[in-house]
């Protein structure tokens, strides 16, 4: 993966989420195969892990990041994945790469860590 993997980990909804496009290149898969386990094995995923994004939080990913890999086309479907989702969707690969799982969780930990790190200095506490 191209770049810091922190930097594909965006705040949606007070939750740190991964998308599929990105999800699909840390495991060295297609987003097509990732969408494929997402619909196939729904029932599986905890409740609340997997999502669509909606137009306006989209629009909240591109101002967090603008070269964010949304989809070709406007009205295109982007499913996002909490930490513990894209976890579980390396149980469901079972080709993934050995070092993808602790990059997932190391990013992650990061991000809470920055994001805590930005409300204190701003919230002043």
């Amino acid at each position: 993966m191209k770049g810091s993997l922190k930097r594909s980990i965006y705040l949606i909804r007070g939750e740190y989420i991964l998308l599929d496009a990105d999800l699909a290149e840390l495991y060295g898969c297609t987003v097509r195969t990732i969408r494929m386990h997402t619909l196939r094995d729904a029932a599986l995923f905890p409740k609340g892990s997997v999502r669509r994004l909606t137009r306006m939080e989209k629009e909240a990913v591109l101002a967090q990041n603008p070269s964010a890999k949304l989809g070709k086309r406007s009205d295109s479907i982007t499913w996002v994945y909490t930490e513990e989702a894209a976890l579980f969707m390396e149980e469901l690969l079972r080709a993934a790469p050995s070092d993808a799982r602790g990059k997932i969780r190391r990013a992650f930990a990061r991000m809470r860590r920055y994001y805590r790190e930005c409300e204190k200095e701003y919230l002043g506490g």
